[in-house]
């Protein structure tokens, strides 16, 4: 069995599309459609708080 090991960085413009992808696949389940745009305001601020997972290995 591999390991895998999961990081924690802050949230930077590279990781729009793969942000975007996640939360189009977790749409309407986790998340209402109509919230993209919100999101994606909200990832262009760049804000500092926020932190993506990242699996390595």
């Amino acid at each position: 069995m591999t390991e895998n090991n999961l990081i924690f960085c802050n949230y930077s413009n590279p990781y729009l599309e793969d942000c975007l992808k996640l939360f189009d696949q977790n749409c309407p389940k986790y998340f209402a459609t109509n919230e993209r745009q919100d999101y994606i305001a909200f990832l262009q601020k760049q804000p500092k708080q926020y932190k993506i997972g990242l699996i390595h290995g």
